[in-house]
């Protein structure tokens, strides 16, 4: 080994920028596409604590053969929306003092979605569940984040159905 130089392996300093580099491009372009994601699940989310509050609550109505009433509240706030399901239609979900009975859902607060967009007809923001035959008062609740939309209709004959033109295997609303 007189006079010849050992040959050494591994990573140069050009080689990791470079790769580093490809790496962050490549990170670049998902973003994107993964924000979309998250927005579409909290979308899902949403909607399903939605939908399954309005179910329980019509099933509720008949069961306990008493009226119920859906109330949503908006906040300038950090909360954003809150809705609620009770027996007293003067409730006021932001205040956290609502009368909240067996067998109905908790109240549900804006903050559990962030960026999630919550508005409701009629204007007066309730929907009423009467125990005769399970019928209420028609409404619907438009829920949005980004670009994404999804809207929970409840008829006057107390069917809460979903729809959605941007989530998969949803319908679409017609």
């Amino acid at each position: 080994m007189s006079g010849s130089r050992a040959r050494q392996s591994g990573l140069t300093l050009i080689g990791l920028l470079i790769a580093l580099s490809v790496l962050s491009i490549l990170i670049g372009l998902a973003m994107p596409a993964w924000q979309r994601q998250l927005a579409r699940h909290r979308l899902t989310a949403g909607l399903t604590a939605l939908h399954g509050a309005l179910i329980q609550a019509r099933h509720e109505a008949i069961f306990a053969n008493r009226p119920l009433v859906f109330v949503f509240c908006r906040d300038a706030g950090e909360k954003g929306w809150c809705f609620v399901v009770t027996d007293d239609s003067a409730c006021d979900c932001r205040s956290g003092d609502c009368p909240v009975s067996a067998g109905v859902p908790r109240p549900v607060q804006g903050a559990d979605f962030p960026g999630l967009d919550l508005s409701v007809l009629p204007r007066n923001g309730m929907i009423r569940f009467y125990p005769a035959r399970g019928t209420t008062s028609a409404g619907s609740i438009v829920l949005s984040v980004g670009d994404a939309e999804a809207k929970v209709i409840v008829s006057s004959l107390g069917r809460v159905r979903i729809c959605s033109a941007s989530l998969t295997g949803v319908p679409p609303c017609v």
